[in-house]
């Protein structure tokens, strides 16, 4: 009896070591793009062979090779999984399914390949790695062509995830004007107008993340007054690339949207909300006839910061944002931020000359904002004195190019002929 338990054992340990090395040249197939040698393992058991887990991450070896893009190997496992009746919504750890993964690939070919099949529609919804459906995967990796290509397949769907009331649909929003995809922050904006002044997740609005995000270059701006602020955009709409132009309507249609809420929403819509939760601790001695009783009470309270739009878009010198967003809402000029500094205190302290040259296009109020001094006590003409606080900007310039820079600042600050007082 004892002897058949070590035969056992043994016919155990050698059938998990045979499982073992299926897998491992499985994987190595997938990865090599060798359908002879993949087929000749799936077909000693396909359903086992076909769902066994290839890696820790648990991918099957149809998550293997999308990985690795082996496209006529993809297709005939594709080919051959449709053949034995088994579905492609197989998931690894993370909940990816092959068209995630074809999704992040970029792939579009690929992507054809799998949506071919019976039943592949359902793929579209299912949420993989960052709760992403497979348009929030090609949109994480700012993959354009990837995102139309599934956007078009779920608008067929009757029963599309991509309705005004999904949650993921601002998450998207977002997300698609992080990676500088504003063709399809469009396309998802057209479906729901009110994600133009909604918040995502982390308290942020598309304008916080447009005026954080910079044109490689701006077009050049004309002195003159705004209507307050007047046309100061002379680069011809013909020289700008299709990326820009999505870019400006995006923000066209998102302050036009905004024109419709009341000055208090306006305000409240610009602020800048941290995620960041600020926990105050206060303790109280309360005094009895017979002893003292101390109560610690800890309260949570969100920081906020008043129109950090305006105050990220002239840090980050995106001065195209501040014109357009100031010619529908002149009044923010007057915008101070938690630090009662002007955006162009907040240009010249962050060395932004083109968001300061503004200040020739405001007329007469440039003199009523000059003059004006922030919580430190300091006026634009102290700022342009100082070093900037981020250094690394200056790289590892040498002391004398550094200065001959901050020279150069302090005279296009002198060239506007204003005179303040020290």
């Amino acid at each position: 009896m004892r002897i058949a338990w070590i035969d056992r054992d043994q016919s155990a340990t050698s059938s998990e070591h045979r499982e073992q090395e299926d897998c491992r040249k499985l994987l190595l197939a997938a990865l090599n793009g060798d359908w002879e040698n993949a087929r000749a393992i799936i077909e000693k058991d396909p359903a086992r062979m076909l769902s066994a887990n290839l890696t820790k991450g648990e991918d099957k070896v149809i998550h293997i090779a999308v990985t690795a893009k082996r496209i006529p190997f993809i297709k005939q496992l594709v080919d051959l999984m449709s053949e034995k009746g088994l579905i492609l919504n197989i998931q690894n750890y993370h909940g990816d399914t092959c068209l995630s993964i074809a999704a992040v690939s970029g792939k579009v070919e690929i992507a054809e390949l799998i949506m071919a099949k019976d039943n592949a529609n359902q793929l579209l919804s299912i949420h993989g790695i960052y709760e992403l459906i497979p348009l929030g995967m090609a949109i994480r990796w700012g993959h354009g062509e990837m995102a139309h290509y599934l956007w078009d397949k779920m608008e067929l769907e009757p029963h599309s995830c991509l309705s005004s009331t999904t949650p993921d649909l601002m998450k998207l929003f977002i997300m698609s004007i992080s990676n500088h995809l504003y063709d399809v922050a469009l396309r998802l904006l057209n479906k729901d107008m009110e994600m133009a002044c909604k918040r995502d997740g982390d308290q942020k609005t598309a304008l916080h993340v447009l005026a954080q995000k910079a044109p490689d270059t701006d077009p050049p701006i004309k002195s003159g007054n705004w209507p307050l602020f007047s046309s100061c955009f002379c680069k011809q709409a013909s020289t700008r690339t299709s990326s820009e132009l999505e870019r400006v309507e995006l923000l066209e249609n998102i302050l036009n949207e905004l024109q419709k809420k009341s000055i208090e929403e306006i305000s409240e819509i610009l602020k800048s909300t941290s995620s960041e939760v600020v926990k105050t601790t206060t303790t109280e001695v309360i005094k009895s006839t017979t002893s003292e009783v101390v109560k610690t009470t800890t309260s949570e309270v969100v920081k906020i910061t008043t129109s950090g739009v305006l105050f990220d878009a002239a840090m980050s010198g995106n001065v195209e944002f501040l014109d357009k967003v100031l010619r529908k809402f002149p009044s923010l000029i007057w915008e101070n931020d938690e630090k009662d500094r002007s955006i162009f205190h907040v240009a010249i302290k962050y060395r932004q000359e083109k968001v300061f040259n503004l200040i020739y296009n405001i007329g007469a109020v440039k003199d009523y904002l000059v003059g004006n001094k922030d919580s430190d006590g300091n006026n634009m003409l102290h700022l342009a004195g100082m070093l900037p606080d981020d250094q690394e900007r200056l790289g590892v310039q040498r002391a004398n190019l550094q200065m001959q820079r901050e020279l150069l600042w302090f005279k296009v600050f002198l060239s506007t002929k204003i005179c303040l007082p020290f």
